[in-house]
């Protein structure tokens, strides 16, 4: 393209006459690649082939797959900054369109060793033109936002920019329209590779892309220069009316009583901004109550505002940018101060550690301790002996040391267990064991909760080489039936599962190092935890092994592999809980959940629907437990957008009776929220976990060794202290992984890099602080933990209910019929209630695919699976109507009273058999009659024989079965039901007397 007409020279911001200020670069490619301005070199060097043809207006470059990849370098030094900046361009797809399944390079930068900063468009349609960073923050520490051109066409022309400034954001515009951003990305501190490229090709798809007028800005552009660019006329907005500056932030802190701001003093290009004044108007007055002047020293300048000086309430926060002493422009930010609570007062928020309902004091004796269900004893060694629950030992024998030396076994001769220290909420004991070169000194702590932790120091007595160390948990063979495991350190499908477990003798599982596993049945278990490998061998897929060797199965900590040297003392961690943890509450099946048709038609959008509402007047919700959100500004944990439309909502909520529980999110927060920036270095994890989808702001993971734990207990306290909620719901409840050293996490390898570790406790401790929050108000409440793909110890143990069946997101994607995407091994092994003691709620996973969730019969298909499980369903992302016909038969035979007892159909002593293996038979049996559960997973149509002991059941007298949904009676002959079972479906017949 040639250069605008009307040029008159480069002034200093590098700017033309027509050109927004900031420039540092331009290529106009006019037959040649070296660029017409340029802050740094402007020398052009060609990637591959890239051909001069016609631009959009003189020449432009043709870049793509040109006979292999296509583009062109330039230097970074001096051109390109990715604190903050601009890039834009024209383009014309010459042989692609936007609905292509390809990936077509506009302009990369590379920070780090593998990082990338990438305009282009994505291969996935959904995604189509996409505005990308890799600040080389781990594998979940991505940051994008991204725009659908589905709609572009060979030969058009279109014109792209994005534009970011660090912890303000990042933009994304087509064609001069802002068309997506995210507020809060940290964009990277890391130093940029030597040049960066216009084009190039991913893959080499044969994709060839014309792109002409090439820019970069230091600046970050607003959107009336995006647009001037683009060539459409857009005045910018009048200087006294508040807007979204870039180049200027403003945020609260709300436990450090501050308002943070920063600017830079060129946000506006021209003029130069020397101060800034913010002040602040109360909520419903039209003047300021307080205001500060603040100088604006260099290119930067960053400030606060102690907001403990104003009255407590909503302020309109507003930051007037001054030059010359007069206003040229302003941002606004609403600021509630509504809490007098500091980080000080966080750390004590739950602290009392008192024993939580429906917990029970732990009791204890010399050898061991009895929880609620589970029970331990340990040896003189401090290892545990046994381990039991619900009356069975899970165990087959001791917990064991096994260590080679030398090509021999040393043997350890138990010391004397010595119990120090308990209270109701804990016990301690210490123990020891001995051998000829290698003495081990064992800590216990056993909680009310059924945790018990184990910390095993192993002390050389010189100088020795070990050949092979592992502690050994026999379990008993009996009740190895299933595994569950999680391991979210990954990101591939082997970061969790849950099935039965293989067949066979010898080793039938192995593993890298993982934090958490349980092995079990359907009504017991026992679990294991640790959060760090330090110590073990780190190669290989075999750090935790389960092996069948006659009446054991065998979970081993392989933790030497391989022959190493010793000559110092080291410590191995590790925790066992037995399932379940406590009693199922005789009456849980009663606390469903209220359908998210029914929680919108209640309880959302106050301000926009207020009531009176005629759609429910005189109605009552379906359920006792309500999921409610929309109350924030983000979908994370943020304090409530309008106070009181939230107050409004949980009081008509708690009107009907029922368990509120506001969405929180228990690992992720804004990445620009004053609290998270105060402690960036101590609160955030690392590597990072970023939430780029969960509304206009970049969600980044923060642990719970670090502040964060406080402010999560505090935050969960606030609503309920100041807002009323009687209950919470908690997401994202799993640690990913940590190596933060400034909080404790993480450690050197011995291949010299630092090695990830789980913040189990913590995150633990945090949920029990939020449940003795709860338990202190004196009400009944409900703790909903949203833990999907993670039923294993020891972070569900604090939960009312869990929220399962996310991780099955991608299954039902590829097959949305839940009879074959889940099998009924999977559900009994990472579902059954009773196996934990805690309700489970299976979450519908159809949301990918808006027809689906109409779909009648998909919903059907997962009644079918689900309900012989003893599952409650959550009615959402499903048709929710033929969900709730469902509940509604069950809720009205009963299944929520207390005397209602559930017959499963794995189980042979309940009274109930069917004569195919394809249909699942279970029951709810109340008094005097039963209801069952047929389900039909075969693809046929089924007539099945079910056989019922009416002497075991306790239905005296003729019988007969009918249909709930309908008049169609059948008789019970001699004990026998013959029934006819369409395919894929499942049958509700109530067993009542024949009048």
């Amino acid at each position: 393209m040639m250069p605008l007409p009307l040029i008159v020279g480069l002034c200093s911001s590098m700017a033309w006459a027509g050109i927004p200020p900031g420039l540092t670069f331009h290529a106009t490619f006019e037959d040649t690649l070296n660029a017409s301005e340029a802050s740094g070199n402007k020398q052009g060097t060609g990637v591959g082939k890239p051909k001069f043809t016609e631009g959009r207006v003189g020449r432009g470059v043709i870049v793509g797959d040109v006979d292999g990849a296509a583009g062109v370098e330039y230097e970074t030094k001096g051109n390109f900054n990715v604190e903050r900046g601009s890039v834009a361009l024209w383009v014309k797809p010459l042989n692609w369109q936007g609905d292509d399944k390809q990936n077509h390079i506009f302009f990369n930068a590379w920070p780090g060793e593998q990082g990338l900063f990438s305009l282009y468009k994505y291969s996935n349609v959904t995604w189509g033109l996409t505005f990308y960073l890799d600040p080389e923050d781990g594998a979940r520490g991505k940051i994008y936002i991204y725009k659908p051109i589905n709609e572009w066409k060979p030969g058009q022309w279109h014109h792209i920019a994005c534009t970011w400034t660090r912890f303000e954001g990042m933009r994304l515009y087509i064609d001069g329209e802002l068309v997506n951003s995210l507020a809060g990305t940290p964009m990277t501190n890391l130093p940029l590779k030597p040049t960066v490229r216009f084009g190039g090709d991913w893959q080499k798809t044969g994709g060839k892309t014309v792109i002409d007028d090439a820019m970069i800005f230091n600046r970050m552009l607003a959107p009336h220069e995006v647009a001037t660019l683009a060539d459409k006329s857009t005045l910018p907005p009048p200087s006294e009316t508040p807007r979204d500056v870039p180049g200027v932030m403003m945020t609260q802190a709300v436990l450090a009583h501050r308002v943070l701001a920063h600017v830079y003093n060129d946000a506006l290009g021209q003029p130069i901004l020397d101060s800034a004044r913010l002040s602040f108007t109360p909520e419903g007055a039209h003047k300021p109550t307080a205001s500060k002047d603040y100088p604006l020293k260099g290119t930067f300048t960053s400030f606060d505002f102690d907001l403990t000086s104003l009255p407590m309430g909503r302020y309109q926060a507003r930051l007037d940018l001054m030059s010359g002493g007069k206003a040229v422009a302003a941002e606004a930010l609403t600021v509630s101060e509504e809490t007098k609570d500091t980080w000080k007062t966080a750390k004590k928020v739950g602290k009392a550690d008192t024993v939580l309902p429906p917990f029970k004091p732990i009791i204890t004796t010399a050898t061991g301790v009895k929880c609620v269900i589970p029970e331990y004893a340990f040896g003189g060694d401090g290892l545990m002996t046994k381990a039991r629950a619900m009356n069975q030992d899970l165990l087959a024998a001791p917990v064991r040391i096994k260590a080679n030396t030398a090509g021999s076994s040393l043997p350890f001769a138990p010391g004397q267990l010595k119990r120090f220290a308990s209270s109701h909420t804990e016990a301690r004991f210490t123990g020891d064991a001995t051998s000829p070169s290698l003495k081990v000194a064992t800590a216990v702590t056993a909680r009310y909760d059924a945790t018990v932790w184990t910390t095993v120091e192993f002390q050389p007595q010189k100088p020795m080489q070990l050949d092979r160390l592992s502690i050994e948990v026999p379990i008993a063979a009996e009740l190895a039936k299933y595994l569950a495991y999680i391991g979210l350190g990954r990101v591939d499908e082997k970061r969790l599962g849950y099935d039965a477990l293989p067949a066979g003798d010898g080793t039938i599982w192995s593993r890298e190092f993982l934090p958490s596993l349980w092995i079990g049945t359907e009504d017991r278990g026992i679990g294991w935890f640790a959060e760090s490998d330090e110590h073990w061998d780190i190669d290989g897929e075999n750090a935790l092994t389960l092996a069948r060797r006659g009446s054991e199965v065998v979970l081993s900590m392989n933790i030497v592999r391989k022959p190493r040297q010793v000559d110092k003392p080291f410590t191995i961690e590790f925790g066992v809980q037995a399932t379940p943890i406590r009693p199922l509450q005789p009456d849980w099946r009663q606390y469903q959940w209220i359908s998210s048709n029914e929680i919108s038609k209640f309880f959302l959008e106050l301000r926009k629907r207020p009531y009176p509402r005629l759609e429910v007047e005189g109605k009552t919700p379906r359920g006792k437990v309500c999921y409610l959100y929309t109350y924030h500004d983000y979908f994370t944990s943020t304090l409530p957008k309008d106070p009181g439309e939230f107050r409004e909502m949980l009081d008509r909520a708690k009107s009907f009776g029922l368990l509120c529980t506001p969405y929180t999110d228990t690992t992720f927060l804004p990445e620009n929220h004053g609290d998270f920036l105060m402690n960036y270095d101590e609160m955030r994890c690392s590597p990072a976990a970023r939430g780029c989808r969960y509304g206009p702001v970049c969600n980044v993971s923060a642990c719970h060794r670090g502040p964060f734990g406080d402010w999560f207990a505090w935050y969960v306290s606030h609503l309920v202290r100041e807002y009323g909620s009687n209950g919470i719901y908690l997401d994202d409840m799993w640690p990913y992984g940590c190596m933060n050293e400034s909080h404790g996490c993480g450690y050197v390898g011995p291949d010299g890099k630092r090695r990830l570790t789980y913040s189990l406790r913590a995150r633990l401790e945090t949920y029990r602080r939020i449940r003795e929050v709860l338990a202190e108000t004196g009400k009944p409440f409900w703790v909903n933990y949203h833990i999907s793909g993670g039923r294993v110890p020891p972070l569900p143990t604090f939960g009312d209910c869990l929220l399962l069946a996310e991780d099955r997101h991608n299954d039902v994607a590829k097959n949305p019929d839940s009879t074959e995407n889940i099998t009924p091994a999977q559900l009994r092994a990472g579902y059954s209630p009773q196996a934990w003691g805690i309700p489970v709620a299976f979450i519908p996973q159809f949301k990918m695919n808006a027809e689906w969730m109409k779909n009648p019969d998909l919903a059907a298909k997962l009644m079918t699976a689900v309900v012989p499980h003893d599952l409650m369903v959550w009615p959402l992302f499903s048709d929710t109507d033929t969900v709730m016909k469902y509940r509604d038969a069950l809720v009205a035979f009963g299944i929520g009273e207390a005397d209602t007892v559930f017959l499963p159909y794995w189980r042979t002593d309940t009274g109930l058999a069917c004569d195919n293996k394809d249909v699942l038979v279970s029951g709810y049996l109340r008094p005097g009659k039963l209801l069952l559960c047929v389900s039909n997973y075969s693809k046929e149509n089924l007539s099945v024989d079910i056989s019922l002991e009416t002497d075991r059941l306790k239905l005296a007298g003729e019988r007969q079965a009918t249909d709930v949904f309908g008049a169609e009676t059948m008789p019970l002959r001699d004990g026998w039901l013959h029934v006819p079972v369409p395919a894929k479906r499942m049958r509700l017949l109530e067993i009542t007397a024949i009048p």
